[in-house]
C-alpha cells in the first residue's frame, strides 16, 4: 500500500501562505507553489457551468474553479481513494457511500463557495467512466485533465487523444471545452 502524505514545509509562498506538498511513497506528487497556482489560474478562468476535473491533487484546481462566477457544479474523478481521504476533508467535503444516484458510486460531496462539488473515486482512464458519469451527472461544459501525462513520453499524445475521444460523449457539443495540464506541450509532442 502506498504512503500518501500532505506535508507543510517551512518555506512560504510569496503571498505568505504555507508551501504544501502532496507526497506518494515519499515522492513529491504535487505542490501549491506560486508557479503551480499561477498556471492553474491561467486556465481555470475558462471554467463554466458544469465542470469535470480529472485528478484531485491538493484541490487547487477545484478551489480556483469554485471561485469562478459562471461555475455551478464541479465533478472530480480521482483514482486514488487515499488521496481523497487526505485532501477532501481539507476542502470541507464529506464522504458518502452513494453520491452517484444510479450507479451508487462512492465519493465525497459538499459545497465550496456555494458550488456543488462531487468527488468520485474512479479512474478517468476506465473505459466505462463515460457511462457512469452520463447516468449520474449532466453534460459538462468545461473539462480539465489534471493528471500526470509526461509531455516527452511518446505515448502521452495517444493517451490524451483516447481520453478526449472517450469523454467527448459527455461534453456539451456546442460550448464544451477540454483542457489539460501542459496541454500545449502534449499536443506539440515529444522533444518540442
Amino acid at each position: 500500500m502506498s504512503k500518501v502524505e500532505l506535508q507543510t514545509t517551512p518555506i512560504k509562498n510569496e503571498d505568505g501562505s504555507p508551501y504544501i506538498v502532496l507526497t506518494i511513497d515519499d515522492e513529491i506528487w504535487m505542490t501549491n507553489n506560486d508557479e503551480e497556482k499561477e498556471y492553474i489560474k491561467s486556465v481555470v478562468w475558462k471554467a463554466k457551468w458544469n465542470c469535470l476535473i480529472a485528478g484531485l491533487g491538493l484541490g487547487l484546481v477545484v478551489r480556483e474553479c469554485a471561485k469562478q462566477k459562471n461555475v455551478d457544479r464541479i465533478v472530480i474523478i480521482e483514482s486514488r481513494p487515499d488521496v481523497c481521504d487526505l485532501v477532501c476533508p481539507t476542502l470541507g467535503l464529506k464522504y458518502s457511500e452513494g453520491i452517484g444516484c444510479a450507479l451508487n458510486m462512492k465519493g465525497w460531496t459538499g459545497k465550496i463557495n456555494g458550488k456543488v462539488v462531487n468527488v468520485y473515486v474512479d479512474d478517468i482512464l476506465d473505459e466505462n467512466i463515460v457511462e457512469k458519469l452520463y447516468v449520474n451527472e449532466p453534460r459538462f461544459d468545461w473539462v480539465y485533465l489534471d493528471i500526470w501525462m509526461e509531455p516527452d513520453d511518446p505515448n502521452t499524445l495517444d493517451e490524451y487523444n483516447t481520453i478526449c475521444k472517450n469523454i467527448k460523449k459527455i461534453v456539451d457539443p456546442l460550448v464544451g471545452e477540454i483542457d489539460a495540464w501542459q496541454k500545449k506541450k502534449i499536443l506539440a509532442g515529444p522533444g518540442v
